[in-house]
């Protein structure tokens, strides 16, 4: 392997037998190349990584990688190979399937190199899958064709660029051959990735990932409920972002009444009570009173009556 001017990151690679020049697997000129979960020859490994290699990002190994039969071409992996779920799942663009067509993860963790070793199963086969933000919640469905055993999900959710966790979820629904998840749990103005593993008969035979981002709330400010009111009224409001959001009250004459709300507050909706007092806690007398939402350089108004 040559990398010239060039800074590659290289996951789940096996580089092995393969030297360009005699005693030297990988020549770099002006290069770094990144390695992460690959065996590479000659390096050391994660535990006594040589340098002049490239950087270390984790996971590497330099060892013999077992394949079926190197001289003759034949770079599958033994069942007793050390690149057995020896890889890592969450990689960019990780295909969902292997150099020959087998799905890229058979047993939850993918193999290194670009053979999943084990039987290619005749198995449940993803035919599509979506996510959406739907009255609140996140629902996730897949599609599944080649039913023949007993199915369960093992389902994991990331958020941003966080590691994948499990999380808390209604249980999955079927209609016919399609699959639903609801996620009560999501927040808007984020974003998700669901990692859906398939079981057939307890054995994992597929694993994908739905990706879906959760729309911002709107900014808004609703009327004040009752209205006119004695002695206490509620404003409802929504925040598109998270932020600093102030209410302020005031008077026809354009005098601070009282500070409803001044403080960082998530995006979402949310709700405030007004009793009637200025800020120095005495009773506002009766009248006509405008109340200002701010949140940025936005603003939004709205009138209410306190009636004594």
């Amino acid at each position: 392997m040559v990398n010239t001017l060039s800074n590659p990151r290289i996951d789940n690679t096996i580089i092995w037998d393969n030297s360009v020049v005699s005693g030297a697997a990988i020549v770099n000129t002006s290069s770094a190349p990144s390695f992460r979960h690959c065996i590479v020859a000659e390096s050391g490994g994660s535990q006594s990584w040589d340098p002049s290699v490239g950087v270390d990002a984790g996971g590497n190994l330099d060892v013999d990688p077992l394949f079926v039969d190197a001289p003759g071409d034949d770079y599958r992996l033994t069942a007793i190979s050390p690149a057995v779920d020896a890889g890592d799942n969450d990689v960019p663009g990780l295909p969902a399937i292997d150099f020959t067509g087998k799905p890229r993860i058979l047993n939850y963790v993918v193999d290194i190199g670009v053979h999943e070793f084990g039987d290619d199963p005749v198995a449940a086969f993803v035919q599509s899958y979506d996510a959406e933000w739907v009255d609140q919640h996140v629902e996730v469905r897949w599609t599944l064709i080649n039913i023949e055993g007993s199915l369960d999900f093992d389902v994991m959710r990331k958020q941003g660029d966080g590691p994948f966790q499990f999380f808390d979820y209604v249980p999955v629904q079927r209609l016919d051959n399609t699959f639903t998840l609801i996620d009560a749990t999501a927040l808007r103005g984020n974003s998700y990735t669901y990692r859906v593993t398939v079981m057939e008969d307890r054995a994992a035979v597929t694993s994908i990932d739905i990706p879906v981002t959760t729309p911002f709330a709107a900014f808004s400010l609703e009327q004040n409920h009752p209205n006119p009111f004695n002695p206490t009224t509620t404003v409802s409001f929504s925040l598109s972002h998270r932020g600093n959001a102030q209410i302020y009250i005031y008077s026809v004459d354009g005098s601070l009444v009282r500070r409803l709300v001044d403080r960082e507050m998530p995006a979402g909706s949310h709700e405030v009570v007004w009793d009637g007092r200025d800020d120095h806690g005495s009773p506002a007398a009766s009248g006509v009173f405008f109340y200002r939402l701010t949140l940025g350089n936005r603003t939004l108004s709205r009138k209410a009556v306190l009636l004594r």
